[in-house]
């Protein structure tokens, strides 16, 4: 027996384990509120505005993960 795995179109191996695709996102969500928690009230304008890009940003990729698993399902 081979100990390679069988090769798997990524839409397949999404529709197995979609939590791997938000992991990533939750992660860099988590950290951006753990700084913002940390700084708190020394919290500069310019930063709080990074971090709300940052913030902004893993909504809209969760978003668009939501999306493309929609979309797989759909097209079985």
């Amino acid at each position: 027996m081979s100990a390679h795995k069988r090769w798997e179109p990524p839409t397949k191996r999404w529709r197995r384990s979609p939590i791997r695709c938000r992991t990533p996102i939750r992660h860099i969500a988590s950290f951006n509120d753990l700084l913002r928690k940390e700084l708190g009230s020394t919290l500069e304008p310019k930063v709080s505005r990074y971090l709300g890009v940052i913030d902004q940003a893993a909504r809209r990729m969760n978003t668009l993960i939501d999306a493309l698993l929609d979309l797989s399902r759909t097209s079985r």
